[in-house]
Formats: structure tokens, sequence, C-alpha cells
């Protein structure tokens, strides 16, 4: 009796001890063979020994290798751990052994993490290989006709939706949506959301990022749609897209839509915001506040001359040409923008901490694709900086305006800004206290000015 307990625990001890299964995958192989204890073999064992880790330690989850004669790519989900990037990369080159054995040039497709690698040089490419493309279908299938066509619609919306999100808001070229059906009688409550996904490789720019997922989103009417089913994915070494009407990522959506109840074939979908403000009212009514005294100070200064550029002023960004920076500079400077250089964000888009080759400090005010700023106020702005000079205002250092870029590059403040110190502070003060001390640094900045008009205008 305590024998057979003693096996038992045994043997639950093994199974626990046991690694978690590979997960489903899908693989391309080329059929081209390399010899063991070959060179190329010998490469191919190094790059399977480092590239998981060099993935997963990434910020972006992504990573590439040339080593020899061997080339290698590895991108894993945008919302993985870094233990699951890890072990999926690892786990890929390991079934690429029992699957495409000895072969030269593999492409593992799961659903947490990609890898490629092969004896040609694919990395330069920006767009995925053709013959590296999968389309995948769920076996789930939709019930009739008329609801594929009315499910494709949507799905064709979301999923547009879904790459301009991650093209124009991320920085990672990452991106998960979801459509909420539940409130429309279109698929008879078999499901009552579907989600969406759309990633590229964080080393391509913007517009290829947007090449890349626009020739997947041609495939998915042609190669996906047909087979009628609940889900689908084209994937690639550089970019996919996928579908489904269950959650496959472990992140609320990024991007949320709803269609709402129409007349007979019509269909609304509006976006559905969901932002956490902490404490609105108080930073609401201390920037109010602060907006108000600063507009009622501005009509008692002179007027002597604008400080502002007429928006159609034919003046080109020309005359700026002294403090264009190239956005491959700015691009090292901040890791590509990474979220871990982020400081801060606003209305215009997001500013970074960067570093320029000679070590200088910089903060880098990046315009979103969604800004309403456009080239008149970055002219405004240019112009407006480039003048004043101010103990107590930020030093402009350069622009870039490469690419649909629209860039600003300060003097870094490591001491933050006056809302950092404002709000900051209030949690633990009280308003009266606030209130003087906005007055105080709002009438410091002003009686600065007025001594400086005339260099400044």
């Amino acid at each position: 009796m305590h024998r057979g307990c003693t096996v038992a625990f045994v043997l639950a001890l093994a199974v626990v001890a046991l690694p978690p299964p590979s997960a489903a995958f899908d693989q391309i192989c080329s059929g081209l063979r390399y010899k063991t204890n070959s060179t190329f073999d010998a490469n191919l064992r190094h790059v399977a020994s480092t590239l998981p880790t060099n993935a997963s330690s990434s910020p972006v989850h992504f990573a590439t290798a040339a080593v020899g004669d061997v080339y290698a790519l590895a991108l894993c989900r945008g919302d993985m751990s870094t233990s699951s990037c890890n072990f999926c990369v690892d786990e890929a080159f390991h079934d690429a052994q029992q699957v495409c054995p000895f072969d030269m040039d593999v492409s593992m497709y799961y659903d947490i993490c990609n890898i490629r690698f092969s004896n040609q040089d694919f990395l330069p490419a920006k767009n995925n290989s053709p013959q590296n493309v999968m389309f995948i279908s769920s076996s789930q299938i939709l019930s009739s006709p008329s609801v594929t066509d009315r499910f494709h619609h949507l799905v064709a919306d979301l999923l547009n939706a879904t790459v301009d999100y991650a093209v124009a808001t991320s920085t990672r070229w990452f991106a998960t949506g979801e459509l909420d059906v539940s409130h429309v009688d279109y698929f008879d409550g078999q499901f009552s959301k579907i989600y969406s996904l759309a990633q590229c490789t964080p080393d391509l720019t913007p517009a290829q990022c947007r090449a890349c997922l626009t020739l997947a989103l041609a495939e998915m009417p042609r190669q996906v749609f047909p087979h009628n089913s609940q889900g689908g994915r084209v994937v690639g070494e550089r970019c996919n897209l996928r579908y489904d009407v269950f959650s496959f990522y472990i992140i609320d959506a990024m991007l949320q839509l709803q269609v709402r109840p129409g007349g007979p074939g019509q269909k609304k979908s509006t976006p559905v915001l969901a932002i956490v403000l902490p404490m609105v009212f108080v930073v609401g009514s201390l920037t109010i506040t602060l907006v108000g005294f600063c507009i009622w100070r501005k009509k008692e200064l002179p007027t002597e001359a604008p400080l502002i550029v007429d928006a159609e002023n034919t003046e080109d960004l020309q005359n700026f040409e002294s403090f264009f920076i190239d956005l491959s500079t700015l691009q090292s400077a901040t890791t590509n923008f990474d979220e871990s250089n982020r400081l801060g964000a606003g209305g215009f888009g997001v500013v970074y901490k960067g570093t320029l080759p000679d070590g200088q400090e910089i903060a880098v005010k990046r315009l979103s694709k969604c800004s309403k700023q456009g080239l008149g106020q970055l002219k405004n702005e240019l112009t407006l900086v480039a003048k004043l000079q101010h103990k107590n205002l930020v030093r402009l250092i350069g622009v870039c305006l490469e690419e649909g870029e629209k860039v600003l590059v300060y003097d870094y403040m490591p001491n933050k800004s006056l809302d950092t110190i404002l709000f900051g502070t209030c949690l633990h003060l009280n308003f009266v206290w606030c209130f003087e001390k906005i007055c105080n640094q709002t009438y410091n900045l002003s009686f600065d000015d007025r001594s400086r008009q005339k260099q400044t205008t």
C-alpha cells in the first residue's frame, strides 16, 4: 500500500516537472538540405542558442541574427511576457529540426511567435516573402451565405481599423482590436464579438509596415474568406494579420468598436473610448485656472510685434535647414522610439528621451499621424522657439520632416516639467497653495518676457 502511494507520488512529480507542451504550429520547409557537422550546421546551432534570449530580452520582443551563412529572425506577439517569448522561440528551433530535419530554409508560425532561418539573406526585405506566407483558416464554419457576407464585411472593416491603429498610434507596430456585435441579431447569438490583431517587425518604418499589412489585407478575400470560417490568419516573417470570434490575446483590446442597430441593411460602427483619467476634476480645474490666468496676463503684455508666424505664410521650411536632423539619427537615439524611452504624451503625440552620438541627452517630440497640428502650426512653433532665448524655456535643437514624420528635438530636462511639480505636490498640499504657485510661476515668465520683447519679436 505504501509502495503504491510512493510510486503514484513520484509519477505525479514527474508530470509536474514536464515542460509545457509545444504549441500548435504551421511550418514551411524549403527542401534544401545541409549536412551534419557542416559549417551551416554549426552556425545554425549557435543562432538557435542565442536568438531566443536576444528576442525575449528586447523591449519589442524582436531580434535578427547573421552568423556566417545563416540568417535568422524571431518575433513574438506584442502582448507576450519575456519568459513566454523565450520559450516559444526556443521551441520553434527544436520543432524545426523535427518537422524539417536538416532543412536550410524554414519558417515556423505559432500563435505567439514566428521564426525563420535561411542560407539566403532575407533580412533586408521589407515585405513577407511570397513563398513563406501562410493562409490559415479555423475549423469553425459560418452558418449561411447571408451571414458569411455580412461577417466578412465587418471583419474587413475591423482589420482595416486595426492596421491603421498599429501604424499610426502604436510605436511597436502592434495592435489588437475588437468589434462588439452583441447589439445586433446578425449572427443568431453564435458569438458576441470579433477580435483582430495586426503586427509588423519593429525594424520597419511606418510606411513599410503599412505596405506589408496592406498586402496581407488584400489576400484575405482571395485566400481566407472563401473558406467561410469564423477565424483566419495571414502570416509571414515581416507582418501578420488575424481575426477570430474568440479573444486570442491576453490584453485588453487597444481598439474597441461597436456595431449599433440600424435600419434594414444599415450598419454603423463607432469607436468606444475607454480611457481612465485619474484626478480628472482636480487636474481639470487647475488646468482651466492656469489657462484663464495666462490669457488674462497675455492681454496686458505689449503688442508691438507679433510673435506667431501666419500659418498661411508662403515662406518655406528651408529657413530652418540648419535645424534639420536625420530620422535615422533620432531612431538610433531613441532605440526606434521605444516605449522604454517614453517621457510622456499629449494631443500632439509622444515625447521620448534620447541620446545623440556625441552623448547629448535630448527630448524628442514626435507628432502623431492623428494630430491636428499641421505644418503651419509646426512652423509657428519652430519660429517662436528658435527666436526665444529664455532661461525658463527649453532650447530647440533640431527638427525632422522625413518619411511623413514631424519631429521636434529639444534639450532634455532632467528635473521634468512644471506640471509634474505642480500636480505632484498638489496631491499633498491644498488648492490655495497650488494656485499661488501657478500664479508666481506665470508671473515670472511674463515678467522676464517683457524685458526681452525687442529681441524676441
